[in-house]
């Protein structure tokens, strides 16, 4: 794609604030206007492909440790709640929190 000629163009609207920030973004950067916003439009692409299959993953590990959590309720209400199930419970949620911790380190809060 270097070699490749932008003979092609689409209209987009600004505001006057927005142009500022991405002249002021571009110029930090040392990129044209048009070099600048051109690289963020695609970064957002990838970034947001990405996003999909972290998701995925993500619910895919929830929805196995809600699985888990159901057994744990199941046998407290049946009476035979165990010492064993409240630590699984307690590694599961640590399990929870430490997936959304990555996600969050990865692409913010």
């Amino acid at each position: 794609m270097g070699d490749e000629a932008r003979n092609k163009s689409k209209l987009i609207r600004f505001t006057q604030y927005e142009i500022e920030q991405i002249e002021r973004e571009a110029k930090k950067n040392g990129k044209t206007f048009s070099e600048y916003a051109r690289e963020m439009m695609l970064k957002k692409i990838s970034v947001n492909s990405g996003n999909k299959q972290l998701l995925s993953n993500l619910i895919t590990e929830i929805n196995y440790i809600g699985h888990n959590i159901n057994q744990i309720v199941r046998n407290y209400n049946s009476g035979i709640y165990k010492k064993s199930d409240k630590d699984r419970l307690s590694e599961q949620m640590r399990i929870i929190y430490k997936k959304l911790d990555e996600v969050v380190a990865r692409y913010g809060d």
